[in-house]
């Protein structure tokens, strides 16, 4: 689900998922206030996120929420959704004091929206049922990402870092299953839609390179960023001329590679990488 400007509240702000959260949420005009004990991480987000306000309070006093939220709604205007990023044993009951502090507040009862696991409450929204809550499946649409990797093991180290970086991931052994998901996702019109592929260049049947070359075709302005463990400069020359977001080479360095993500799909920045 997809909201635009209002203001919102965030607790575990500083996780992966809640560094993502914000980010979308403020990338869609909301006001986001963002909660969490790290305060150096809180500041880090609010310097790139004008409209992201710090809050670096530990939540799992009912008094410092009630306080938050006065101060928040004093600052910002009326909350109206919050999610619970909390990972913590006390996450369940954080959202149950959030929730019942809202509804006094806002004197409405606060219905269950579109959310991960800890749920995404949205004041005067729909329901989503216990069973969607309990899959173990993320519900907040934060951005996916196709990984196109023949290489097995490599795939699960890639896919294993995004998700803790805060995408959702949707893996293809080659290129030609990478494209398919690609189309198809793009021509449902599904919430999940890839925000950014990452293809490895070397594969068996259609390789990275062809990839691209349809990818640009079906879907012009998506990102793709390729790797390669035959970085030659024949390889980055011809990405470039495809039309390659960046061109990394192998053995990679997963920060780059999390660095000009962040720079495309949440910062929506133009970003030409050639590692070499």
């Amino acid at each position: 689900m997809v909201f635009r400007g209002g203001v919102a509240l965030v607790t575990g702000a500083a996780s992966g998922m809640g560094r993502c959260a914000s980010h979308q949420l403020a990338y869609q005009g909301a006001r986001v206030a963002a909660l969490d004990v790290n305060e150096e991480a809180l500041c880090r987000l609010a310097r790139q996120r004008p409209s992201v306000a710090a809050y670096p309070v530990d939540v799992t006093e009912a008094a410092t929420i009630e306080s938050v939220v006065a101060d928040v709604e004093d600052r910002l205007g009326p909350i109206d959704r919050f999610m619970t990023l909390e990972t913590g044993p006390g996450a369940m009951e954080t959202e149950h004091v959030l929730a019942s502090i809202l509804v006094r507040h806002r004197c409405e009862e606060p219905a269950l929206c579109a959310g991960p696991v800890l749920g995404v409450r949205s004041l005067g929204g729909g329901n989503v049922s216990s069973h969607e809550r309990s899959s173990g499946e993320p519900l907040f649409d934060c951005p996916v990402v196709v990984i196109a990797e023949d290489d097995h093991e490599m795939r699960c180290v890639l896919r294993s870092r995004l998700v803790k970086a805060g995408y959702r991931v949707h893996e293809a052994r080659e290129g030609r299953e990478a494209l398919e998901r690609v189309r198809g996702e793009r021509a449902l019109g599904l919430d999940w839609a890839p925000a950014a592929l990452v293809s490895d260049v070397r594969m068996a049947g259609m390789d990275g390179l062809e990839l691209l070359a349809r990818v640009r075709t079906l879907d012009p302005p998506l990102p793709v960023i390729l790797i390669t463990a035959f970085g030659d400069p024949e390889t980055h020359a011809k990405a470039k001329r495809l039309g390659a977001t960046a061109s990394l080479d192998k053995p990679l360095v997963l920060a780059q590679l999390l660095e000009a993500l962040r720079q495309v799909v949440l910062v929506g920045a133009p970003v030409r990488t050639e590692s070499r």
